[in-house]
């Protein structure tokens, strides 16, 4: 796959006396704007209900997918573009442009990173179906202008040096006591859709033998993995105001887990990435309870979460994973790798699910994982052929004694890796 590179068009959503402004950093001007939005709650209700009733009736089994009421694309549409003038109006909006136009001209693209740390309540609006008029393209099934929710942090983040295989930890909650789900399907969906990769030992995938704390300590503890899959349910805590995942108690049963409690679970220097696929499609309350779990997580020091804000069908689910785990141990950047999901997912037949996975990011640059695909002698090859250009660069410049080092380094290591 071609090589990505972006610049970061920053924009944050702070609080105001009189509402909330809109603060930019960018190649294109640092502007600042009220922020305001131009679409009244039922044309929001209207949006959600369109979402998530085809996705509701594509889970059951009687219905033939011939009879699919399928989501108006204008519902969808008119809030992305209101969304996107709510968002990206005046000075914002000129900078936005200048700020296309310079990435271009550099031969790169343009990252959106939008920080809502401190307006939670907006957290909730469907940021990923920003449409542009002008354009006339949803942002993010572009990877020239991916959408990330981005939690500037004071540590940095680094990428993971991974030789293949890409380790992914794969944890299915089937809790006795909750919406029961069909977990040979869905493990054998994921199976199904990585087999590719599995076979080009590029992706090594491990499933839990049960959802309990114990089982996945277990495997923390042996195994250095690099990628968290969570399949199962989510829930809100209205009286501490977030959002928690359902695994198995010792009997079967739901067992929540708070987010301090996730935290500590997950602490592993090798685990980068985190995907929570909800399978109850539910939202408890105002807020997705995924959406607090993924910030915490990465408030943890996990560079990216990806979080799917309600059930999306099976077709739509290995199109997902099919397309971003090969995008992602192509080396690509965690958001190009979504936008290339994005975009097989959207071509699958449905104009909305391409829109439910949700990046929550910490990492500058998106790049999470340094992907070594060199074989042992590409990698001696490489060595022998540094040091050779470092000692012509020596000759060219008349250091002869710098060259004569390099020549005996390259004699020396030849013989090392004989």
């Amino acid at each position: 796959m071609a090589e990505m590179t972006y610049d970061n068009f920053d924009i944050s959503i702070l609080r105001a006396h009189d509402g909330y402004r809109v603060v930019v950093r960018s190649e294109g001007g640092e502007p600042e704007m009220p922020f305001r939005l131009l679409f009244a709650e039922e044309d929001l209700a209207l949006f959600r209900e369109s979402i998530n009733q085809p996705l509701r009736d594509a889970h059951r089994e009687q219905l033939e997918q011939s009879r699919l009421k399928a989501p108006n694309p204008d519902i969808i549409k008119n809030i992305g573009e209101q969304l996107f003038d709510s968002l990206f109006h005046g000075k914002v909006g000129t900078s936005l442009v200048v700020s296309l136009d310079k990435a271009r001209s550099k031969e790169k693209q343009l990252r959106i990173r939008l920080n809502l740390r401190d307006v939670p309540e907006l957290a909730t609006l469907p940021w990923e179906y920003l449409y542009s008029r002008a354009r006339q393209q949803y942002l993010a099934l572009s990877r020239e202008t991916p959408i990330v929710r981005y939690l500037p942090l004071d540590e940095s983040s680094k990428p993971l040096r991974v030789k293949p295989p890409l380790k992914v930890l794969v944890m299915i909650s089937d809790p006795n006591d909750y919406p029961r789900l069909q977990v040979e399907k869905e493990w054998n969906m994921l199976c199904e859709a990585l087999a590719p990769l599995r076979l080009a030992k590029q992706v090594e995938v491990d499933r839990l033998p049960n959802a309990t704390f114990d089982a996945l300590q277990d495997q923390m503890m042996t195994n250095k993995h690099h990628v968290f899959h969570f399949v199962g349910h989510g829930d809100f805590d209205k009286e501490r105001s977030e959002g928690v995942l359902i695994w198995e108690g010792l009997k079967g049963e739901g067992q929540v887990v708070r987010q301090e409690y996730l935290r500590v679970a997950l602490d592993s220097p090798a685990l980068r990435l985190v995907i929570l696929n909800s399978c109850s499609g539910a939202q408890t309350g105002p807020r997705d309870p995924f959406a607090g779990v993924a910030q915490s997580l990465v408030q943890l020091s996990i560079p990216a979460v990806i979080a799917m804000q309600c059930k999306i069908t099976d077709n739509a689910a290995i199109q997902f994973a099919g397309r971003f785990y090969r995008a992602l141990t192509a080396g690509l950047p965690i958001d190009a790798a979504l936008a290339a999901a994005r975009t097989a997912m959207f071509f699958v037949g449905s104009p909305v699910e391409w829109g439910i996975p949700a990046l929550y990011m910490r990492s500058p640059d998106g790049f999470i994982f340094e992907i070594d695909h060199l074989t042992e002698e590409e990698r001696r090859q490489a060595k022998i052929d540094a040091l050779r250009r470092t000692a012509i660069a020596s000759v060219e410049n008349k250091d002869y004694a710098s060259a004569v080092k390099h020549l005996q380094e390259i004699m020396q290591f030849s013989q090392q890796q004989r």
